[in-house]
Parts: C-alpha cells; sequence; structure tokens
C-alpha cells in the first residue's frame, strides 16, 4: 500500500518532468553509465542506456556491449546499443504471460447440428412451434438455414431454435 502512495505521489509531483517513468528511466540511465565506467561518455542519452540496463549486473558484458556498439559506429545510436546488447547475451522473446478476459463477456450461442430437425422456439418468430431441417451449411456460426415442409427456407438466430429438439440425421 505505501509503494502505491509513493508511486501515485512521485508521479504527481513529478509529472512537469515526465513522471515516475522518466524518472526511473534517467536513474536506470546513470546505473548504466557509472556501471560501464569511462566509456559512458559515449552514451549521449537515457534512450541509448536503456537497452543496456539488463547488462548492469553484468559489468564485463556490459563493457563488451559498449565497445561492440563503439567499434561498428563511433556515434552509435539507440539500435546500435540494442543489438550490440543482444549480440553481447541474446534475449529471447518474451512470452504471453496470460491472455486477458474481454471487459464484455463472450456470449455463447447454442451450436444446432447441421442436417437436423429443429424447432423454432422463440415466441416472437412467425414460425414459432414449427419444425424445419437443416440441410444447408450455415453463414456464420449464430444463424441457420432452416428448411420447413412447406420449402421455405429461413435464415434462423440459433437462440430462436430448440436446439435441444435436434435429431441427427443418419
Amino acid at each position: 500500500m505505501l509503494g502505491i502512495l509513493i508511486e501515485e505521489y512521485c508521479q504527481r509531483e513529478l509529472y512537469p518532468w515526465g513522471g515516475y517513468r522518466r524518472i526511473n528511466h534517467l536513474l536506470g540511465a546513470k546505473k548504466v553509465i557509472d556501471a560501464v565506467g569511462e566509456l559512458g561518455g559515449h552514451i549521449k542519452n537515457e534512450r541509448q542506456a536503456r537497452p543496456l540496463l539488463r547488462l548492469v549486473k553484468e559489468p564485463e558484458k556490459l563493457k563488451a556491449a559498449v565497445t561492440l556498439a563503439l567499434k561498428d559506429n563511433p556515434d552509435p545510436s539507440v539500435s546500435d546499443f540494442a543489438a550490440a546488447a543482444q549480440k553481447v547475451v541474446p534475449q529471447l522473446p518474451r512470452k504471453k504471460q496470460s491472455i486477458q478476459e474481454p471487459m464484455v463477456p463472450k456470449i455463447e450461442e447454442p451450436v444446432v447440428p447441421q442436417f437436423a430437425k429443429v424447432t423454432v422456439s422463440q415466441q416472437s418468430h412467425p414460425r414459432y412451434g414449427e419444425e424445419g431441417t437443416i440441410e444447408a451449411d450455415a453463414p456464420n456460426r449464430w444463424q441457420q438455414i432452416v428448411t420447413f415442409a412447406d420449402g421455405e427456407r429461413l435464415l434462423i438466430n440459433n437462440a430462436d431454435l430448440d436446439a435441444a429438439s435436434a435429431i441427427r440425421f443418419s
């Protein structure tokens, strides 16, 4: 709880300078520059230091990455530092942690088997109570093409059909 309060305070007070995130980036850049020693003068801004921050606990590898970036380009860019860090210590792509559930729950429509007899169960439907057959492929998962005894074919929502009455044809 205290950490959240401190973070909110820092965000509010440090907002004019880029907020809490910006301050963290600047502090990270300072760590990189301090750890790399005399080579730190080649890091011109905190953006260049970001890809190197993961190597700060391994100063030898950090210095190797900076040296490699300088070898390829005397005035390295952010991408030069990132490529050098990747060569020195390859980083595997991150796996997705978890799939976030949608804010609006997905409505599961009943699945009606094809080539089945169904009854229209929605009272507001003009064919309420009548039985028909599903003989054609549905245009989508939510509707069926139902053929009635008089030969009429209608596109009907699955929710309007009594899926429990569906009887498979052999």
